[in-house]
């Protein structure tokens, strides 16, 4: 019998050889890793530059576009050299200013709209009226039993004091009293003023306006038989705004006679402020 003697030829390539006694460009290959996904493969299936992209060693270092992208991806911002991982602008680029550090401008500016409105915010809620102007206090008449002819003299604001013209806010504080002491309480007796409260110059007859208040004698026509009630019912009363040529200005009741009228409880007869909008003026 004839012997047949066939030499085959086997070409191993080994994974991971350090053939070059460091990790280069081919070490890619070498390792057999994959760039950006695909499938180049030369010598046992290994994408060239896949080290590099994948962040793998590069001769014991760190890749340079693997220290950006997970700089950025990380949001690390001036934690150390580029080499190492960190991005100057990575930071940035990651919201430290959405996380509360704010630009220079944007803080001035945000702190100046937050102060100015949080200010107007406060006083609004702490009931500020912005067009409250200038006060010239409160009247009231100083009518108390055994002394109620006092009701027929004028209690005049701002000290008696000659006021200038201009736009005039009156407005009712507290306070109720009664026509008869057999009726209720109450403020103006006839919304046609002829037994009621107004507001006037120098003297009875120069009359103004009716301050704000109820009408009603007796409780079945608008008065009210508990005082807590009728104070209740006129803070609900709007101010009244009214055009004032200057000069003095009190409050002063049309009745007669005086003496059958009942004061408020404790002395709190009815009381009204009076302001004029848009400051003092000249006050002689």
């Amino acid at each position: 019998m004839r012997k047949l003697s066939i030499a085959v030829s086997m070409v191993v390539t080994l994974a991971g050889c350090n053939c070059g006694g460091g990790m280069g460009d081919d070490a890619g290959v070498d390792a057999g890793v994959v760039v950006d996904g695909g499938t180049v493969t030369r010598d046992a299936g290994v994408a060239v530059d896949a080290g590099v992209d994948a962040g793998l060693p590069m001769d014991a270092g760190v890749t340079v576009d693997a220290g950006v992208d997970a700089g950025f991806d990380a949001g690390v911002g001036d934690a150390g050299a580029t080499d190492a991982g960190a991005v100057v602008d990575a930071g940035e680029d990651a919201g430290v200013f959405d996380a509360g550090v704010m630009p220079v401008d944007a803080g001035l500016d945000g702190g100046l709209d937050a102060g100015l409105d949080g200010g107007l915010d406060a006083g609004l809620d702490a009931g500020v009226d912005p067009d409250a102007g200038c006060s010239f206090g409160n009247a009231a008449s100083l009518a108390v039993p055994g002394m109620l002819d006092l009701f027929g003299q004028i209690s005049y604001f701002g000290d008696g004091g000659v006021l200038p013209g201009g736009r005039y806010r009156v407005r009712y504080i507290d306070g109720c009293m009664k026509y008869s002491s057999s009726q209720d309480w109450t403020i103006h007796a006839y919304a046609d003023g002829s037994i009621a409260w107004w507001l006037v110059g120098a003297n009875s007859s120069i009359k103004y306006i009716m301050p704000p208040g109820t009408v009603g004698y007796a409780a079945s026509n608008g008065a009210f038989s508990l005082f807590a009630d009728c104070v209740t019912a006129n803070l609900m009363q709007p101010p009244i705004d009214f055009d004032f040529d200057g000069g003095v200005i009190g409050v002063w009741l049309q009745d007669s006679p005086y003496s059958d009228n009942l004061a408020g409880e404790n002395g709190r007869n009815p009381s009204w402020s009076l302001t004029r909008l848009g400051g003092c003026g000249d006050v002689e």
